[in-house]
């Protein structure tokens, strides 16, 4: 009865999780897509290389932000599912900082 109700706001909560990154890859996404994209079409490139080139530039620069985001909404889903278990996030914690 009452603890479904704080599944369901944990659920709506969640989806708001990444969020802040989300913006932040895909502001930086779109002004380097059609900003790149703009340019080349007003530099006399053809619509097919101004493209591929915008896609190209767009991927170099917000691959690094898109690994940020998927880390951390995998990170807050493998918290939840293993909050049951005490010490089982500080180890995969310890475990990815040694990674770097």
């Amino acid at each position: 009865g009452g603890s479904s109700g704080g599944g369901a706001w944990r659920g709506v909560k969640g989806l708001y999780t990444g969020l802040p990154t989300t913006l932040l890859r895909n502001v930086p996404y779109n002004a380097v897509q059609f900003g790149t994209f703009r340019l080349l079409l007003n530099a006399g490139v053809s619509p097919l290389v101004a493209g591929a080139s915008a896609g190209i530039a767009t991927a170099i620069v917000t691959t690094p932000i898109d690994v940020v985001n998927t880390r951390m909404q995998t990170q807050a889903v493998m918290q939840r599912s293993s909050s049951g278990s005490s010490g089982s996030s500080e180890s995969s914690e310890s475990s990815e900082s040694s990674e770097s």
